[in-house]
């Protein structure tokens, strides 16, 4: 017998060595021994309790926990990457400052408030622009009775990667999104968006106040794609914000700020499930220049969080495994622009199946153009959580280093008078001389200076990607166009 109550209580010693809860003495660094109680820092695996009115700042890489506790008046921030392994839950009454990347692997969350308790405070996770919070198990459950804020600017956007189960009090997830103004010239930079978040109405986005004006126009309305030769933008009185009511998931708008820039608030819920949005060939004749409407559609990344664009960024993530440009999205698109095309302040950035990964990211709330197929009536295109991604902080996008040796890229560019255009050419494995779903026309509704065509001859698309064959890289010559106005200089 003895040695049977022995064997308990060594057991019972080793969980108790497994679980250590350690709790802030002080204000202080995360390293600091005066910053916790007993003068012992932290360890892996460990449950940490932030006491009211200490804060805390993680400054320790390589940093383990199996869950938090932030009491109120309270916070933790985060300037190196978390890991919180959820063998315990995990409550926020204070603030969960995250200025760098915060996982939460497994295990529920609550973001707490108390009404009864003056001064009736409300726990808040706050997201840095350009830094990212994971939720990483379907089988999370976030409760959010206080606040979830992401916080984006000019250059970077925060984002937040869900795949649990949320349930709310009110509407408490808000995303700052940054959005280009007016310049000091008068010239109007206008931006095309989408609400990342449910239940946001228009008439919510125009008390802001924020957004440019002319008149009683406020500087944000949608796109008709059925209308007109080109289809027809729109700018929105109060009046019909109101009639408008909540933004629609999925869909795209047009939007412009006061001044030179400022953020709009998107308040709402997560978009925490599949998404669809209708699209439509608007053009009733076709591909006839002289039909009246389109075939774009404006429609955005409806999640707080990035998307993978093709399937090249979609292997790169680790969060999810699916795209945007799917196979069932692409069926449903033109077969001249098996693409999207992103507005970036100036023209419209092709995004195809051979963009490289780093480029063939979306940012949250960024609305795109998409080209609907003529005959087949109004189809869905579909948004789903696996598309999202880790990867990506801006909304631009740059040039990548291209490590493989399977893989080569030729970008041709034309400037003149201001515009400035390009049509890139990608040399893969898969490249092929004829027309293929790899390649995408150019974005007509537009001013396109130089396009390239299909080697082969086969038809008269002007493309604004196309993709050859690795193998044949040196021995190709390829169609180019160039729209150029007379007596003036180019490049």
């Amino acid at each position: 017998m003895k040695k049977i109550l022995l064997l308990l209580l060594s057991f019972c010693s080793t969980l108790a060595i497994a679980q250590t809860t350690i709790t802030s003495a002080q204000t202080g660094n995360w390293d600091a021994t005066s910053t916790w109680v007993g003068g012992s820092v932290p360890s892996n695996g460990d449950n940490i309790v932030v006491d009211d009115g200490h804060d805390v700042t993680l400054n320790a890489s390589g940093v383990s926990i199996n869950s938090v506790t932030i009491d109120a008046g309270a916070s933790l921030i985060v300037d190196n990457a978390l890991t919180i392994t959820g063998g315990a839950n995990s409550s926020i009454q204070g603030e969960l400052k995250v200025r760098n990347t915060v996982t939460i692997s497994a295990g529920n969350v609550t973001i707490e408030t108390d009404a009864a308790d003056p001064p009736f405070t409300s726990g808040q996770i706050t997201v840095n622009a350009g830094k990212t919070l994971i939720f990483n198990s379907a089988s999370t459950v976030l409760t959010n009775n206080g606040a979830l804020v992401i916080q984006s600017d000019s250059d970077d956007f925060g984002s937040v990667l869900f795949k649990g189960t949320a349930a709310y009090t009110g509407l408490p997830v808000t995303y700052n999104r940054f959005i280009t103004g007016i310049s000091t010239t008068g010239t109007s930079n206008w931006n095309t968006i989408s609400s990342m978040v449910k239940y946001q109405t228009a008439s919510g986005i125009v008390s802001q106040t924020n957004l440019a004006q002319n008149g009683s126009d406020f500087g944000l309305g949608d796109y008709d794609n059925t209308s007109g030769a080109n289809g027809s933008w729109s700018t929105w009185t109060e009046a019909e914000a109101d009639s408008e009511g909540y933004l629609g998931e999925g869909k795209g708008y047009q939007m412009v700020t006061d001044g030179t820039g400022s953020t709009i608030a998107f308040t709402g819920r997560f978009n925490d499930a599949s998404v669809n949005i209708a699209i439509s060939e608007g053009d009733n004749d076709g591909d006839a220049a002289s039909a009246t409407g389109t075939r774009w559609n404006l429609i955005g990344n409806p999640y707080t969080a990035y998307l993978s664009a093709n399937a090249n960024a979609a292997t790169a993530s680790s969060f999810g495994s699916n795209h945007v440009l799917q196979t069932a999205n692409l069926n449903i698109l033109h077969a001249n622009n098996q693409a999207i095309y992103v507005f970036n302040g100036s023209s419209y950035t092709t995004i195809g199946t051979s963009t490289a990964a780093a480029n063939a990211v979306v940012a949250p709330g960024q609305a795109f153009m998409v080209g609907g197929k003529h005959g087949d009536g109004s189809q869905n295109f579909n948004f789903t959580t696996s598309m999202l991604t880790e990867d990506g902080s801006d909304d631009g996008f740059s040039g990548d280093i291209m490590p493989e040796d399977d893989r080569a890229e030729l970008f041709v560019s034309l400037s003149q008078t201001d515009i400035n255009r390009k049509t890139e050419i990608y040399f893969l494995d898969t490249g092929s001389d004829s027309f293929t779903s790899a390649d995408a026309g150019t974005f007509d509704l537009e001013f396109n200076g130089i396009y390239s065509r299909v080697v082969s001859g086969e038809n008269n698309v002007n493309l604004s990607i196309q993709t050859l064959a690795y193998s044949e890289m040196w021995d190709k010559v390829i169609p180019l166009g160039i729209n150029a106005l007379g007596g003036e200089e180019m490049t």
